[in-house]
């Protein structure tokens, strides 16, 4: 299996290599302290989406390492602004690199892969309807569970419209409250695991609602084990191993979640979960695999799996455009499988490139 994975990120790598000297590489990105004038929440920052400043300097040197010409932008209008006014100059193609999604609007990362369709300009990831598909977390729930063995107990409310089809936990069932349209465990805390107690939940589901101005997913709560496994998607749909996540040197979680200071201050670690279980690691890969096609997904991708006692594993979460920080699960794995920062850079080109093939030639 290991070989058979190498294999493939060693072809897009070698892809990669062929079309270097053709490419200029564009980043689009937030980036804390040079990204100005965005709306934000008041107690969980979009700033737990955005670059640092060295975790921004560290993947343009990489490209450029690679050999690659680098334009930066540090928001979708300044980007915007010099495709429509021809600012960019160079006569390479241009390939953007995007993880920008300044504000707090619904779908607001679709904005640059639209842009970018639009004024056909390759792109990483995936689609910018498949993109705003999978920040829907009820959306995307409703759709896997069709196809998936294990199904969490998933509810939605809305302040206007409180609970939807008036269906809602049982008292004392165990849920964790998320905010249905974000990710990097915005609005996420401790305070959101809950016994269900009714009217008194109600209103605390009610004022997060209300404070995010947007609506609120609830999810039976599985305590146990927590995994993110990376998605490599091109013309050949290639599962990498799960990354565990474990915090103060254990596998085993429990109750633990990385809710937004977690996240934000990465107070965990990751291990390679095929190590202690392989047969949980296949299953997991197939499944990851099964749900990044029915979703369309393209590109560096990720599904998140809760996995209790019992080994039964339930999706948390979908990522169609992860970060891919130094510290993050993507670039774990990689090295884990023996790969530099570097070649994971050069393995995201080469994968997309390969959407784009007629357009190179």
């Amino acid at each position: 299996m290991d070989k058979k994975i190498k294999n493939i990120i060693e072809k897009y790598i070698t892809f990669e290599k062929s079309f270097n000297q053709k490419l200029a590489i564009v980043i689009v990105a937030n980036v804390e302290s040079l990204t100005q004038n965005f709306d934000d929440y008041e107690n969980t920052s979009v700033l737990s989406e955005y670059y640092t400043v060295d975790e921004f300097e560290t993947i343009s040197i990489t490209y450029k390492k690679l050999g690659y010409e680098v334009f930066c932008f540090f928001s979708e209008d300044d980007f915007m602004d010099a495709i429509i006014n021809q600012k960019i100059k160079t006569n390479k193609k241009l390939l953007v690199i995007n993880s920008a999604q300044t504000g707090i609007y619904i779908g607001r990362k679709s904005l640059i892969p639209a842009f970018c369709d639009h004024y056909k300009i390759m792109h990483t990831g995936s689609n910018p309807y498949v993109v705003s598909l999978c920040r829907d977390k009820f959306h995307t729930n409703a759709i896997i569970n069709s196809f998936v063995d294990y199904h969490l107990n998933t509810y939605l409310f809305h302040k206007s419209k409180k609970w939807l089809n008036n269906i809602k936990p049982q008292i004392d069932e165990r849920v964790i409250i998320k905010l249905n349209g974000e990710s990097a465990s915005i609005g996420l805390t401790t305070d959101n695991i809950i016994y269900y107690k009714g009217q008194e939940s109600d209103n605390y589901i009610y004022s997060l609602s209300e404070k995010y101005n947007q609506p609120i997913i609830v999810q039976q709560f599985i305590s146990g084990y927590e995994v993110e496994l990376p998605i490599i998607i091109s013309n050949i749909n290639t599962a990498l191993f799960p990354a565990g996540i474990s915090h103060n040197g254990n596998i085993y979680i429990g109750d633990y979640i990385l809710d937004y200071s977690s996240r934000y201050n990465h107070l965990y670690d990751f291990y390679n979960l095929n190590e202690y279980n392989t047969e949980l690691t296949l299953k997991l890969m197939q499944e990851a695999s099964k749900i990044s096609q029915i979703l369309g997904m393209e590109g560096f991708c990720r599904i998140d799996f809760r996995i209790d006692n019992n080994n039964q594993y339930f999706v948390s979460d979908i990522a169609c455009n992860p970060h891919i920080t130094k510290d993050s699960s993507f670039a774990y794995i990689f090295k884990e499988m023996g790969y530099s920062y570097s070649e994971m850079f050069s393995c995201l080109i080469g994968c997309t490139l390969t959407n784009y093939y007629k357009s190179l030639q």
